[in-house]
């Protein structure tokens, strides 16, 4: 019986074709149990994959569960002429379903969808002072 899992956006999702980079993070919440066959079933699903326009930004052996968070988390990106293509949201789309049902699948649970080059417009940083310091009247 297949479990339910959620998708929880850590970016608006309705600014993907604002943001600079499609540079992901896909961080999935590991299993209880069985973790190491469970990322070995992941690795060799990832392998398998025939991607459309998505590339791990990684080889899949260097994935590891993170003992802090208790999450695997896959860097993936859309290269930029990819991205520019009229089916480049299409393909992605398409490559992200294949690439989560293969964790799923694998054992894995929830997950946190993170776009690396996204920042919150609320917490903007200011500008850097200048080299020399304040200008001064």
């Amino acid at each position: 019986m297949p479990s339910k899992t959620s998708i929880n956006h850590l970016f608006p999702p309705e600014s993907i074709h604002e943001l600079p980079t499609w540079r992901f993070i896909l961080h999935v919440t590991s299993p209880m149990f069985f973790k190491t066959s469970s990322l070995n079933k992941a690795i060799a699903a990832l392998k398998k994959r025939d991607w459309k326009v998505t590339t791990l930004a990684c080889q899949p052996e260097e994935l590891t569960i993170s003992p802090q968070t208790r999450t695997l988390d896959v860097p993936i990106e859309v290269p930029e002429h990819h991205r520019r293509t009229r089916t480049g949201l299409e393909d992605y789309e398409s490559d992200f379903w294949k690439l989560y049902a293969s964790l799923v699948d694998a054992g894995f649970g929830d997950l946190y969808y993170e776009a690396v080059d996204w920042r919150d417009p609320s917490e903007q940083q200011p500008p850097p002072l200048p080299r020399n310091g304040p200008n001064v009247a």
